[in-house]
């Protein structure tokens, strides 16, 4: 099954843009830090259709095995255990929520599995990414409409609270509940756009910033690198999604800011990005930066639903967003300087 994106909220941290993002998929073929499963208190049976199940039979990882002899074993205090890392998967740990059959059970497993991360900080593990399936609406029944407030939330709250973490996924493999997931997101937040066909316009333009990313990644800045690496992911194989797109230049926005002014004392995207004029910053690259903080804003849901026109994001805009991100990649080859104090890679 290819993974596919529902839809991806945004979420304002004192960090830059942070994403709660949906996917229709298989959990197990999800890269991330840690993924978490729900399982009944030591029940780890690999019942069809449960994600125990797709962990033994995609991965040939054996839940009750991890359990045995946890990293962490937190189910004294909370509903929840860790796994040690995790071998030759695309995630490198195993957390396991269990429902411990108390009156509030659900609300006690989605803020355990995600208070779990801080615990894993304290060892010094840093969690940039936690993959999940919807938390209780299997076997315990719960659903979808009921859940997902809570989930998504939770979800804020904890991209808030820890400053390594960028994204937590959330992932449905039944088609039908997918699409009740898209239709539940879509009523409640109002949806944004249509994605747009692929045309020869787009498709030049994602050749042309995929060639200046290859150039960039000469640099040995490891932020620079990481940026890189997330765009080149993008641009690599077909045409980005408008979310995606969105997304990543909003990212690229804050990284250039930050790197030309890293001490300034407010958290707004924004004022940052029009104080660059200060800076000696020419006016056409601020209103790029703008152009690509405002793409993000509008694809991951920051905005409130308002009538306005036109409706929707056209394949004009996503051009312009291509050429924005291009023009930065551009300033950035040429004025490596601004990038140097940046950590090195080794």
């Amino acid at each position: 099954m290819v993974m596919k994106q529902i839809d991806v909220i945004g979420c304002e941290t004192p960090w830059g843009l942070k994403t709660v993002e949906i996917y229709h998929g298989d959990i197990t073929k999800v890269s991330c830090d840690v993924l978490a499963i729900s399982a009944f208190h030591k029940d780890y049976s690999p019942v069809p259709g449960t994600v125990i199940a797709a962990l033994a039979n995609n991965c040939n990882v054996i839940v009750k095995t991890l359990e045995q002899d946890p990293l962490l074993d937190l189910r004294k205090d909370f509903c929840v255990w860790i796994s040690r890392p995790v071998e030759n998967q695309l995630f490198k740990y195993l957390a396991c929520v269990e429902n411990m059959g108390t009156a509030n059970a659900l609300s006690d497993m989605t803020s355990d599995v995600f208070s779990s991360i801080g615990f894993l900080e304290a060892k010094k593990i840093m969690v940039a990414s936690i993959a999940l399936p919807l938390i209780g609406t299997g076997s315990m029944g719960e659903s979808i409409r009921d859940i997902m407030p809570e989930l998504i939330e939770n979800s804020r709250t904890m991209l808030r609270k820890y400053e390594h973490l960028n994204k937590v996924l959330f992932v449905e493999f039944n088609d039908t509940k997918a699409g009740l997931i898209r239709d539940e997101l879509r009523q409640s937040i109002g949806q944004s756009y249509t994605e747009p066909k692929t045309s020869q316009l787009i498709e030049h333009l994602r050749e042309s910033v995929r060639a200046d990313i290859d150039a960039l990644m000469m640099y040995t800045s490891l932020r620079e690198r990481i940026i890189m690496k997330e765009l080149k992911s993008l641009f690599e194989n077909q045409q980005p999604s408008t979310t995606e797109l969105g997304v990543v230049a909003r990212k690229l926005a804050e990284f250039i800011t930050e790197s030309i002014t890293p001490k300034t004392k407010t958290n707004d995207l924004y004022q940052k990005i029009t104080g660059l004029e200060q800076k000696g910053i020419a006016m056409w690259l601020i209103y790029y930066l703008h152009s690509m903080r405002i793409m993000g804003n509008e694809v991951v849901h920051l905005r409130e639903a308002v009538t306005r026109a036109p409706q929707s994001i056209s394949e004009n805009d996503i051009a312009i967003c291509m050429l924005c991100v291009k023009s930065i990649l551009g300033f950035m080859k040429t004025n490596t300087d601004i990038f140097k104090p940046d950590i090195q890679e080794k």
